[in-house]
């Protein structure tokens, strides 16, 4: 939907000078009435000038988005604690089979001096 410069100034609940600086300046682009006036359409007004439940919204989704990337950080530090015992488990018993092959230590076998 296009809008004049005050409906659009009063959307965005800014003043109409802002507006049309923020135009001026290429930031918010406008349109033209087929009578030659310079009118706004409101997607681009709020793309510019986001409304407070859009930046509501955008700071929940971050605050959600952030919380599951808190709660997959702690998924994968349990997952690497599991994943450590299991091989320091698989260390211990390759240490004990590496024991067993070796050859009986018997006190006739070392040498007294």
């Amino acid at each position: 939907m296009i809008v004049n410069l005050t409906q659009a100034a009063e959307m965005a609940g800014i003043g109409r000078s802002t507006l049309w600086r923020k135009a001026k300046s290429g930031v918010l682009s406008t349109t033209k009435f087929p009578d030659g006036s310079p009118g706004v359409d409101t997607a681009e007004l709020f793309r510019v000038f986001p409304r407070e439940t859009d930046i509501k919204a955008q700071v929940t989704h971050e605050e959600t988005s952030l919380e599951l990337l808190k709660q997959e950080v702690i998924h994968l530090k349990q997952i690497i604690s599991s994943k450590d015992q299991v091989i320091e488990v698989q260390a211990q018993a390759l240490r004990m089979l590496e024991h067993k092959n070796e050859p009986p230590k018997r006190w006739w076998n070392k040498k007294l001096w």
